[in-house]
């Protein structure tokens, strides 16, 4: 009995160390293509957001140099990626 119960927990041990493993590949694809998708945008759409960024509604206004650096170390690192491909 007390060995059966040791391999079933051995068992359920081994299929969760395995599940985990999947899950932390899937997700790490999926982050992996959004922020790629995130960075191609920011390259592609660069003169349209520093463009509208100083017009950002009065909310968003105490978080405008925030965003303005936000925006910057994205295209900088969409520029990088881009040279790092060519």
């Amino acid at each position: 009995m007390q060995t059966r119960l040791a391999g079933a927990v051995d068992h359920l041990r081994v299929r969760l160390v395995d599940d985990v493993h999947c899950s932390w590949r899937w997700a790490t694809t999926w982050l992996n293509l959004a922020g790629t998708a995130v960075l191609t945008y920011a390259l592609e759409h660069e003169a349209v957001v520093n463009t509208l960024l100083p017009f950002l509604p009065a909310s968003l206004k105490p978080y405008s140099p925030i965003l303005g650096l936000l925006w910057g170390v994205l295209v900088q690192a969409a520029r990088s990626m881009k040279q790092q491909r060519s």
